[in-house]
């Protein structure tokens, strides 16, 4: 089996940024931050197909929500709050167009765990420049297996909603 086709990040912009100093500098929080409260929300839109020269291509715009001491039960001593909302809009090469082409779950699986890569880096390097000049130190993202977010995120996704289950 050849190698999947990587997906091309066209563009990514923020649709949203909140980024709050929860403590005031003389204060001295004992916890700067902490990544017990770290969510990520992963969505997708359907791939839509493109012509271009010939080649079949699809596109699909990726949603990704990082949030960062955002939980309610977030401990008072932390210095800061971060939301970042980002979109990016993906290219990849159509299935059918494979030479080789490997299970639609797997071409699916890799698709997500690229965009999840791509937009989660840029998440990451947004937090470093709000954060850079704040009270506290810059706020640097620990790192994520994309594979795995992509994973949770697709089986979360096919799941039926509660109370749809059938019983026997």
């Amino acid at each position: 089996m050849s190698l999947v086709p990587p997906i091309r990040l066209l563009d990514h912009y923020a649709e949203h940024i909140a980024f709050d100093v929860l403590q005031q500098p003389e204060s001295r929080p004992e916890k700067g931050i902490v990544f017990d409260n770290l969510g990520i929300d992963i969505a997708y839109d359907d791939p839509v197909p493109v012509d271009d020269d010939g080649a079949a291509l699809e596109r699909i715009a990726f949603r990704m929500t990082v949030r960062v001491n955002d939980a309610n039960d977030t401990p008072a001593a932390v210095a800061y709050r971060a939301v970042i909302g980002l979109r990016g809009l993906f290219e990849r090469q159509s299935l059918s167009d494979l030479a080789d082409p490997p299970p639609e779950e797997t071409y699916l699986m890799h698709t997500v765990a690229s965009a999840v890569a791509s937009l989660y880096g840029a998440a990451r390097e947004l937090l470093i420049v709000l954060s850079g000049p704040a009270p506290f130190g810059k706020v640097l993202l620990p790192s994520i297996s994309p594979a795995h977010a992509a994973q949770q995120m697709l089986r979360k996704q096919s799941a039926p909603p509660p109370g749809d289950v059938d019983e026997p």
